[in-house]
């Protein structure tokens, strides 16, 4: 679903003096379409697949299209009646962009805190897509990378002396579990960073 509001799709039409679907107002409770000049568009009950999407056909009458004034800007001339599809769960589309409408400082807060985790795991862990497949799999995949990621922002806000001083006061298994894991990771670095070294300058000393 999209995360913010609807696109504009009716630009075209509006600068023809067209009449969109946009302007066509859904009732719920009598299921049908209203149209600008107050007329019903009644559903059918044959159903129209778009893809994945399962449409209703929603049709005006042609008596109420042949008498009407908007008629010009609404249909073309060898069109007898205006058809509205909508989809199944147009209403689930409907309640979201009610939220949407006022929700310009809730996406601004979604932004400081929701797409931070996803922008860092991507820059800076280069994780852009599943590795296992299974639901149960993914989950535990994802709980690793989320917990790398919250240990990461731990140790940015309180920083590595203050963390380990306070794991050393109320866990000190962790503390001292922590200080190895550290201390094994570094010495591992340091070793590929001197083979990686000692490879390449060979290589330029032969081309010097």
């Amino acid at each position: 679903m999209a995360s913010g509001l609807s696109v504009k799709r009716t630009a075209r039409l509006e600068a023809q003096d067209r009449i969109s679907h946009e302007a066509f107002a859904y009732e719920a409770e009598a299921n049908v379409y209203r149209c600008p000049a107050g007329r019903k568009l009644c559903p059918t009950e044959g159903r129209k697949t778009n893809g994945h999407r399962i449409e209703i056909r929603y049709v005006s009458r042609k008596s109420d299209c042949h008498a009407c004034a908007l008629r010009s800007r609404c249909l073309s001339a060898k069109t007898p009646t205006r058809t509205i599809y909508r989809w199944e769960h147009e209403a689930v589309l409907e309640r979201h962009r009610a939220r949407m409408q006022d929700a310009g400082a809730l996406m601004r807060r979604r932004a400081e805190l929701a797409e931070h985790p996803f922008g860092t795991l991507k820059c800076r862990a280069g994780y852009r897509h599943f590795l296992v497949r299974g639901f149960d799999k993914v989950r535990g995949e994802w709980s690793l990378m989320a917990l790398c990621y919250n240990f990461f922002r731990v140790l940015s806000i309180l920083g590595f002396d203050t963390f380990t001083t306070y794991l050393a006061n109320r866990h000190p298994y962790w503390a001292l579990w922590l200080l190895k894991t550290v201390s094994a990771i570094i010495t591992r670095l340091q070793a590929r960073m001197s083979s990686s070294q000692a490879k390449v300058r060979p290589a330029f000393a032969c081309a010097m």
